[in-house]
């Protein structure tokens, strides 16, 4: 990812001075660039599925201005007694000053020593006792699943020593016990998997296969629970046959999913009830366990993960629309 220049020292004295513009950077698995939060969060006003944006602060790599979204999974107030307010925090896309968005999976940490690495040159790294690669669902902290942690006390700060897990530490004006991040503080977005950002006019070099212009002729329009579900722009859903194929990181922003990934390509997407197992290239899934087929295989384009609307039908149990046409999974 390190962008290096090279410049003759003969040629220094007649070099014109001029900008450097990149349109494309590669993080690396467990990278972690800086970012400073855009609002404070406060566990006795936040709820789960609220959103909120960071800013990245002072990366070179990327143009100035740019913004990260998240979602707050999780929340639980404080109690009044030992157990502090906590928040389980993810970003799900980059925003770049020109209005282009690209969906990511990265989580928020601390950028002390306790939590990150760094090289030489500054760019820092997820300890490892400090990553999620797949622990969220059905993975393990010290022998407890967090997924079911997360919905019940705990002792210490343990969980907050994982990203997008934080803690309200700030009990020196912070009297309530109930701030979890300052307005304008300082953290890091450790990126849960590698992922190349394009940002520009020039996109001719993306080389995975996009839907058609036939498949995309026609807009999707897919609702849900009475209100419609909204994509980026570039993760319009689109029909392979008859099978309406939705984008992941979208689709569980707007339905406050949780999701893992394990580094073998098995997705876990959770709900309050139930936990959907989905793997890339295989139609097939496990519903709380239990085998399901769904009518296409996951795949994945640009970068992002589409899965059969179906298996979102079946994970919360209701009928989703597609332009007013109902998808459901017989039970």
């Amino acid at each position: 990812m390190n962008l290096i220049l090279r410049i003759s020292v003969s040629g220094l004295i007649a070099m014109p001075v001029f900008a450097l513009a990149f349109d494309s950077i590669t993080l690396r698995e467990n990278e972690v660039i800086p970012i400073k939060f855009d609002s404070a969060i406060y566990a006795k006003s936040s709820h789960r599925g609220d959103r909120f944006t960071a800013t990245v602060d002072n990366f070179r790599d990327l143009p100035e201005g740019t913004r990260l979204r998240g979602v707050i999974r999780e929340i639980q107030k404080a109690d009044g007694g030992e157990r502090k307010a906590y928040a389980d925090l993810d970003f799900t896309a980059i925003e770049f000053p020109n209005g282009e968005t690209i969906p990511i999976d990265a989580l928020p940490v601390p950028t002390t020593d306790r939590y990150v690495t760094r090289d030489r040159n500054g760019h820092m790294e997820a300890k490892k006792a400090t990553r999620r690669d797949h622990v969220v669902i059905g993975g393990t902290v010290g022998g407890l699943i967090l997924g079911s942690l997360l919905k019940k006390p705990f002792e210490g700060a343990m969980i907050g020593a994982l990203a997008g897990i934080l803690v309200a530490e700030t009990d020196g004006f912070n009297t309530s016990g109930q701030l979890i991040v300052e307005k304008g503080q300082k953290m890091g977005a450790a990126f849960s998997r590698e992922t190349v950002l394009e940002w520009g006019n020039d996109r001719t070099n993306r080389t995975e296969t996009k839907p058609s212009d036939e498949q995309n002729s026609r807009l999707l329009v897919v609702s849900f629970d009475g209100h419609d579900i909204r994509f980026d722009k570039e993760n319009q859903p689109f029909r392979d046959g008859s099978t309406v194929m939705v984008a992941l990181p979208d689709m569980a922003e707007e339905l406050s999913l949780q999701v893992s990934r394990t580094s073998e390509g098995v997705y876990f997407l959770e709900d309050q009830d139930n936990t959907l197992k989905v793997e890339q290239n295989s139609e097939v899934a496990r519903l709380n366990g239990k085998r399901l087929i769904l009518p296409k295989s996951v795949i994945q384009r640009d970068g992002v993960l589409y899965i059969p609307l179906e298996a979102f039908a079946a994970l919360k149990r209701q009928a989703f629309y597609v332009n007013g046409t109902k998808i459901e999974v017989s039970s």
